[in-house]
């Protein structure tokens, strides 16, 4: 006989990505359904998964990244016509997309996802990867004046030696050639891929979106030369012009904050997304440092993010910072504004809710 309390079953799937970003959601997801006095589960594998599937009321399932929970090929939210909320943490284009079920609904991180995947099943939330409030560092006296980038910056020469090896090659350089780093690279691809075959798609977009990600964070780096540069991540062959740039070594994220609580500022590059708020943002501002970031469709100052630059150095950070007006404690009180919205509590709230409204 089932336990009829309602319970919340997170499918972790043992995937650990970037620097064990995923294993990081998965428990800070956890955390937060703590604090809100959810009653939740969270398993690793299909047996665990099925015994609560038939021992307990399942509400809903929260899955973050690939979905990996089937039973003769079968998806356990189709099986067991349970609503699954699928966070995807990523472009969509790195996953396999379901859009015939009307029991997975997608969780996007950038607004402007779904036009990867096209008409699904059901309306997706838009919602960021969050952060925890009670991680909040004050800010001391006895931080590192210099900008952080915590992220991989790949070796430019080496995707540029991929691009030269690969069969469509002319179209991905005929695209290079064509796009504005400072606008948002999906749209770009969409219009793109249109003359792509999809047999080359995926080969045309791993290596278009490798491509620019690596050259916006590198020129978004080489473009700063009134404080130290440090890059919490692996060392590789690109010249950086600035002379100060530091490597201090790669760091997962279970230690990523600590790291980034040291340091007055850090540095967000979108890796391509365009309309979103990224974790780098809030958490980098819930560690009690400024953040700088590229200006997106939805981090700009007309949604009152105040430090925001660009490519085309129309806005450098180096201006901001030797802007006589420039106060860190009055723009790091901005920025904690800004992100007040986007920490896992009020994400988790909001699919809560969502799934209130679907089951009536």
């Amino acid at each position: 006989m089932k336990n009829l309390d309602n319970i919340i079953l997170i499918l972790n799937n043992n995937f650990n990505g970037s620097y064990n970003s995923n294993q990081y959601f998965y428990s800070e997801i956890c955390r937060a359904l703590k604090i809100l006095g959810i009653k939740y589960i969270s398993v690793s594998n299909v047996d665990d998964a099925v015994h609560v599937f038939e021992n307990k009321n399942v509400s809903f399932s929260v899955c973050l990244g690939r979905y990996e929970y089937f039973i003769d090929s079968v998806p356990m939210y189709e099986k067991y016509c349970v609503m699954n909320y699928q966070w995807i943490s990523d472009n969509p284009m790195k996953f396999t997309i379901d859009i015939k079920s009307k029991f997975i609904k997608y969780i996007f991180i950038d607004n402007q996802f779904q036009m990867m995947v096209g008409k699904l099943a059901n309306e997706p939330l838009i919602l960021p990867l969050g952060y925890l409030e009670e991680k909040s560092k004050d800010t001391g006296n006895d931080r590192v004046n210099g900008i952080l980038f915590p992220g991989q910056i790949r070796s430019i020469e080496s995707i540029k030696k991929e691009i030269r090896r690969s069969a469509v090659r002319r179209k991905i350089t005929d695209f290079l050639d064509k796009y504005n780093l400072d606008t948002s690279y999906i749209s770009a691809f969409n219009n793109a891929a249109i003359d792509v075959d999809l047999s080359d798609r995926w080969e045309f977009f791993r290596l278009t979106n490798s491509y620019t990600r690596t050259l916006k964070r590198i020129i978004a780096i080489e473009n700063i030369h009134s404080v130290p540069v440090y890059i919490a991540g692996e060392k590789t062959d690109n010249n950086f012009k600035n002379n100060d740039v530091r490597f201090i070594g790669k760091f997962d994220y279970f230690h990523i904050e600590d790291v980034m609580s040291k340091y007055l500022y850090i540095l967000n590059v979108d890796p391509n997304y365009h309309s979103c708020i990224h974790e780098r943002i809030s958490r980098g501002i819930n560690a009690g440092a400024v953040v700088f970031s590229n200006e997106n469709n939805i981090v700009n100052h007309v949604n009152n993010f105040p430090y925001v630059y660009r490519f085309d150095n129309r806005i450098t950070i180096d201006s901001i910072l030797k802007n006589k007006e420039f106060c860190f404690s009055d723009a790091l009180e901005k920025e904690k504004n800004f992100i007040i919205n986007t920490s896992w509590t009020r994400s988790l709230d909001r699919v809560i809710k969502d799934n209130e409204i679907y089951q009536r």
